[in-house]
């Protein structure tokens, strides 16, 4: 099984946020002037002050682990997104299942997902949630509180930082991968990964009158390169 069933699923939208209206960005934007530095960045509308009053977003038991779907639906920025002291395990892109590797911290672009899992094994205490923008020369943080169920004390001030630069941006790109041992063939051919065992079905002929032409589209199956790489398909992607 990809990962237990039974993990609690958490969402998590975070996005740079302006104090401008829509009106006055759709101005900028018309102008050829760029949007500039955003007010803030905020997760699932929140920002912690950090005060000893700031609301509970998430709750966690210790020792459970949880699922956390994580989306990028800002405007404008780019923003990486880190747990305090609890380390990140991908196991999903997009709705595809990755190979399933741990991450401190992951850049996410505007409009995209991320599903992690993230163990509560730590202290139980209150921690912090971070995320915060990426390639600028100063940078805008926002951040929630995760608190272990019946946990005592604060989140620790000292948050975790971003990483500078583009090149771990590009290097954890280059870890992502697809999981092809990851969610099992189906009865029906579409999504299944037999491909070689799905039969040619159909043979469809068209006749185009009036111009004489005559031409076969036949059904034919085929494997595709990421599947047939991994699993070494003698015959890649020829007519089976």
């Amino acid at each position: 099984m990809f990962f237990t069933l039974q993990v609690i699923e958490f969402n998590v939208l975070v996005g740079d946020w302006y104090t401008k209206s829509h009106t006055t960005l759709k101005k900028l934007l018309d102008s050829g002037q760029s949007l500039g530095k955003p007010n803030g960045v905020l997760i699932n509308g929140k920002n912690a002050k950090g005060d000893g009053k700031d609301e509970v977003v998430y709750t966690m038991k210790a020792g459970k682990t949880y699922k956390y779907r994580i989306c990028n639906v800002g405007i404008k920025n780019l923003i990486n997104v880190r747990f305090q002291n609890h380390p990140m395990k991908l196991v999903e892109i997009e709705g595809s299942h990755t190979v399933q590797n741990n991450y401190e911290s992951l850049d996410i672009h505007v409009g995209q997902c991320f599903t992690i899992l993230v163990t509560a094994n730590k202290e139980p205490k209150n921690y912090y949630l971070v995320a915060s923008t990426r390639f600028y020369k100063s940078t805008v943080t926002g951040k929630v509180v995760i608190r272990y169920k019946n946990g005592k004390g604060p989140a620790s001030p000292e948050l975790p930082e971003a990483p500078v630069g583009w090149a771990c941006s590009l290097n954890h790109f280059h870890t992502f991968r697809w999981n092809l041992t990851a969610s099992v063939a189906r009865p029906n051919p579409q999504g299944s990964y037999k491909y070689g065992i799905i039969p040619i079905n159909m043979t469809i002929k068209l006749q185009l009158d009036g111009l004489a032409v005559a031409f076969t589209i036949a059904v034919v199956a085929r494997m595709p390169n990421s599947i047939g790489n991994y699993t070494n398909f003698l015959g890649l992607n020829q007519d089976i």
